[in-house]
């Protein structure tokens, strides 16, 4: 498990990595200083905005762009496989469950600060979409297990961070 989080550090200090989430940061900024719809301005605020991009892709160079690929896909589509594997002795499955479920909840907790009309619906929405996308990529790049309890944990990570961030507004209004 040590050395599965070691490769994860690795892998967010590449230059590439830092590259686009640099450019990433920029283009969101860029847009909400020349886009002439001021909708679009009432709609997002734009520094939260930009930490959310920069986080989106962060989380998709985590989940295909920066990974070596392995050939072909592969793929595991009996959701709650992993629970039956860790019952069978797997039990570091069950820490990446967890750890899928942690990496996806500053997205619920950064969508309704980018967007506030976002709401629990349109924001569990969007991280199960974001997710599913980022499962796509796996099986499109051949890199990682395209599995469905990822996409699980991560909509329930995403779940979380949004309550928390709802808690966290109501307690400080």
């Amino acid at each position: 498990m040590a050395s599965y989080i070691a490769s994860i550090f690795r892998l967010f200090l590449s230059w590439w990595c830092l590259l686009g989430a640099a450019v990433t940061a920029i283009a969101v900024i860029c847009l909400f200083r020349l886009c002439p719809a001021p909708q679009l301005r009432r709609e997002f605020r734009p520094w939260p905005s930009a930490l959310l991009a920069v986080y989106l892709f962060l989380l998709l160079w985590l989940l295909a762009l920066g990974r070596n690929g392995q050939g072909s896909p592969r793929t595991a589509l009996k959701l709650f496989w992993s629970y039956r594997a860790a019952s069978e002795g797997r039990r570091y499955l069950l820490y990446l469950n967890l750890f899928n479920v942690l990496i996806f909840a500053p997205v619920g907790f950064m969508l309704p600060a980018a967007w506030p009309r976002a709401g629990y619906f349109r924001t569990l929405v969007f991280g199960a979409l974001f997710s599913f996308f980022g499962e796509l990529l796996q099986l499109a790049s051949g890199k990682g297990l395209v599995e469905l309890d990822d996409l699980f944990h991560n909509t329930v990570g995403t779940l979380i961070g949004a309550l928390l961030w709802h808690a966290a507004a109501a307690f400080l209004r």
